[in-house]
């Protein structure tokens, strides 16, 4: 062992080295506590989003089994329209489906077409009236919740599917009692109608010209489909 005494040159060598091994272990230690840091921080972010992850996992399987749930009822439900008798009775043909009733009171496509037959050969038609003209949009258009649309129709917010419309009109010519009736036709059609103006001009021999411009509706099918979301970090 040295037990020499230190001179002041070796003193002050002895303090710089002590100096700089201080200085090694505090940047080593900085550098321990900054790598901590960061990883403690990245593993909070990954919990955190794991998190996130889990909640929306959580909401899916919420969904699918009230969805499981619903299906029961949602059987039984259609087993019971399939047997109404009131859609029964307003069938065009005796072989066709509840369905179909349901189908032609409300489209899911814009049926300018038939609309038009139908007019022709089922509304009007029947009440025996002169048809001098019918007229239908060939392109329907898409309404915002806020335009009128028919009596009883459900919102759900934004969940309702966009309801669509296009117009029609028709001028027909006969006596008090066909027009009565023909007008009386089109208030019976199942399908959901707004008639928005009726001009009513007389003419000789007690016949009368009524012309009719009114508006109709479909409701485009939604089409269910599983989907899937990204969950941002």
């Amino acid at each position: 062992m040295n037990d020499k005494p230190l001179t002041g040159a070796r003193k002050r060598q002895q303090i710089t080295k002590t100096n700089q091994q201080m200085l090694i272990w505090v940047a080593i230690a900085a550098l321990v506590v900054t790598i901590c840091a960061v990883l403690a921080f990245n593993f909070t972010q990954r919990i955190i989003y794991q998190a996130k992850v889990n909640n929306e996992l959580a909401k899916t399987s919420d969904t699918l089994t009230n969805s499981l749930k619903s299906i029961p009822n949602l059987i039984s439900n259609v087993n019971t329209l399939q047997t109404n008798q009131d859609l029964l009775a307003l069938r065009i043909n005796p072989t066709d489906t509840a369905f179909q009733v349901v189908l032609d009171a409300l489209p899911t496509v814009d049926d300018s077409t038939s609309l038009a037959s139908s007019l022709q050969q089922r509304i009007l038609g029947p009440s025996q009236v002169a048809i001098q003209k019918i007229t239908v949009t060939d392109q329907g258009q898409m309404v915002t919740a806020n335009t009128p649309a028919p009596t009883g129709q459900a919102t759900n917010g934004s969940t309702t599917p966009t309801v669509g419309n296009f117009q029609f009109s028709f001028t027909i010519s006969g006596d008090l009692s066909t027009v009565t009736t023909a007008i009386q036709n089109l208030e019976k059609s199942i399908r959901p109608i707004t008639i928005n103006t009726l001009t009513i001009q007389a003419g000789s021999n007690g016949q009368l010209q009524v012309t009719v411009n009114a508006t109709t509706y479909y409701l485009p099918s939604v089409n269910y489909q599983l989907d899937s979301k990204e969950v941002q970090p």
